[in-house]
């Protein structure tokens, strides 16, 4: 079908093809905008809907998680997206089960107490303090509006707060924190002996029969896999805004465009004592309240500091153990009436009682930082790549339109797409189905699914216009294509000689190994064994079962076996993943010397593996809660 349109594409035909392709594209097209929610549930749990818009924001939001920690290493070619889809869900239904517990139970996160931890994120903060600019550009970016954000962040705290409430209730008996003790604290004294390959008798290189032989019922093995190279052409938005020049005047006005990006607003430091008071207090509540915090206020104005009568009455846990500390805020984050009152304070003033939603404050003003903005010259070099990427991003979408008619319309190369567009066709190096990991080229699943489909690779035609997870656009075709063979004998005959040499060396190694061990556990001393062998002993003293000095696996295996009766050794083997078969005599199990640097330690090893238990309490916890829900996941909306 794509050759026979490819091949009339130029004239009358091609319009009537368009048409009779269009009417039901069309029908379609209109029938999904009446019959599809752009915001559908995707997650319901009992009456609470999560849709699909709140989904597609935290699983982009996840993404830019594992950006961020792995930097330069995250290749998202390589990530499980189904499987990030499934974390995702899971930690949305958490937090909704949080919330949902929350709103049960009478649980809250005071407005003061979401300031402070929104002025904590280092993503919202300028040099020392809380940036409302950079607050706000963050939220733009998101796609978020601030009561939205707030709402969600207020869901996180919430489950931080019930999570170490559950951890902190944990408790365990004396007999297990000896038991563990016990077990941190174990040193055992053992012995190794190594036997190594190259204290064998070479065997020498196995005969041609054998060659064959493994060859004959190994075949598959040696079956080259299907690999292919690529010409393709490459647009970026970074590569064209390399080219781009600006003018100072353009520059300028876009200074003044954006203005507000580079002003920061007047911002306040102040202290805050609160006493609480719910919104639908009786009149005496609220009366013993305000009579509390006019007390309080006459300490004040007596000479009693602030901070010490916030430390031991403020009802703000957020802020009652800094003083009363809210370090910095701009107009816009704080409660309308609490920011009314601290904007209308000079610095060393005290407010009367204000009355907010969360009950009655007192605010001490410390500082006031006033609105200063960033000049063009200052800004000059931020303006200009600003101004480089709207103008390549422009460029860009009109290059990319047209690069996907010109290879389009030449199916059979790519030199006049690339000579219309200035462009250099480049060559890649052989790759397989699997691409190249880490390569954001060669290891794109987009790339590699149009570069080994029928219409490019049978076909031989361009690919489409493939948009990489890196931001380029790429459109390519097969320069060379090489199919799956079995090599001959000749060519792998070395690779086969060393495969069963290797074989040959390791079973040497187990059966050498195996009869040492036997003699040891016959009675035949350590030493001769070791005389017979031509090793040494090595006398390891004191390790514990988080020692660092040995491979995992030989500690493992010495502390798995049994203590020695007595002043007999016993006696262990093992082949190590080092090809090495290591004999193992243990000699004596105790515990590590009280004034050790590893017994100094103990406490802090015993205090994490009881916390490991708190997790599992609250993850245990959850579980309870979603066996409790109605949780319905549509999977086909994810």
């Amino acid at each position: 079908m794509l050759e026979f349109i490819r091949e009339r594409a130029q004239g009358w035909i091609a319009w009537v093809i368009v048409i009779l392709i269009s009417i039901p594209f069309a029908l379609f097209g209109i029938n999904s905008y009446f019959g599809t929610d752009p915001n559908a549930p995707v997650i319901i749990i009992d009456d609470a809907e999560i849709g699909l818009i709140d989904f597609q924001r935290a699983y982009q939001n996840d993404l830019a998680t594992l950006r961020t920690r792995f930097g330069n290493q995250f290749d998202q070619n390589l990530l499980d997206e189904n499987r990030l889809k499934q974390l995702t869900v899971e930690r949305l239904v958490q937090a909704e089960l949080v919330s949902l517990v929350a709103a049960r139970d009478g649980l809250r996160i005071g407005e003061a107490q979401l300031a402070s931890a929104l002025r904590g994120q280092q993503n919202f903060r300028e040099g020392e303090n809380f940036s409302p600019s950079r607050y706000q550009n963050w939220l733009q970016s998101q796609g978020y509006t601030s009561d939205r954000f707030e709402e969600l962040y207020k869901g996180v705290l919430l489950s931080q707060q019930l999570r170490s409430g559950i951890e902190a209730s944990r408790f365990s008996t004396r007999r297990d924190r000896e038991q563990l003790k016990k077990l941190i604290s174990q040193a055992r004294d053992f012995s190794l002996l190594r036997i190594k390959s190259a204290m064998l008798k070479d065997g020498g290189a196995p005969d041609e029969a054998a060659l064959a032989e493994y060859y004959s019922r190994n075949q598959e093995q040696f079956r080259t896999t299907e690999k292919l190279k690529l010409r393709y052409l490459s647009l970026s938005g970074k590569e064209l805004a390399a080219g781009v020049s600006a003018s100072e005047q353009a520059l300028r006005e876009l200074y003044e465009a954006q203005k507000l990006d580079y002003v920061v607003p007047e911002q306040r430091s102040a202290r805050h004592l609160l006493i609480a008071v719910k919104s639908d207090a009786d009149t005496k509540t609220v009366d013993e309240a305000l009579q509390r915090v006019n007390g309080l206020r006459e300490q004040i104005l007596a000479g009693a500091s602030f901070e010490e009568l916030a430390k031991t009455h403020s009802d703000d846990p957020g802020s009652s153990r800094q003083g009363g500390d809210l370090g910095f805020f701009s107009k816009g984050v704080m409660d309308p009436e609490f920011e009314k009152a601290a904007f209308a304070l000079e610095p060393g003033g005290l407010s009367e009682a204000v009355r907010s939603a969360f009950g009655f404050h007192l605010i001490q003003l410390d500082k006031i930082e006033a609105e200063r903005g960033k000049r063009f010259a200052d800004v000059r070099e931020e303006l200009l790549t600003r101004y480089r990427s709207e103008e390549a991003e422009k460029i860009l979408y009109e290059q990319v339109d047209r690069l996907a008619t010109l290879a389009f319309e030449n199916p059979d190369s790519l030199d006049v797409a690339a000579e219309e567009l200035g462009l250099e066709v480049k060559e890649s190096r052989w790759i397989e189905r699997a691409g190249v990991a880490g390569d954001p080229l060669l290891g794109d699943r987009k790339l590699l699914s149009a570069a080994f489909s029928d219409d490019v690779l049978e076909a031989k035609n361009n690919s489409e216009v493939i948009e990489l997870a890196d931001g380029r656009y790429v459109v390519l075709r097969i320069s060379e294509h090489a199919v799956p063979a079995v090599r001959k004998l000749d060519e792998v005959r070395g690779e086969i000689a060393l495969l069963l040499k290797a074989q040959a060396v390791r079973k040497m190694l187990e059966e050498n190994g195996r009869k040492a061990l036997q003699n040891l556990r016959q009675g035949i001393s350590p030493d001769n064994v070791a005389q017979q062998l031509g090793a040494k002993w090595v006398l390891h003293k004191g390790l514990t079962r988080h020692d660092l000095s040995l491979e995992p696996e030989v500690l493992k295996r010495v502390f798995r076996m049994a203590k020695p009766a007595g002043t007999d050794a016993v006696f262990d083997g093992l082949l190590d993943g080092n090809g090495d078969f290591v004999l193992i005599a243990l000699n004596r199990v105790g515990e590590q010397p009280a004034d050790s640097e590893g017994a100094k330690n103990q406490q802090a090893a015993l205090e994490s593996l009881l916390g490991k238990g708190g997790g599992s309490e609250y993850a245990a916890y959850l579980q309870s809660l979603r066996n409790a829900a109605d949780i319905v996941i549509h999977q086909n909306r994810l």
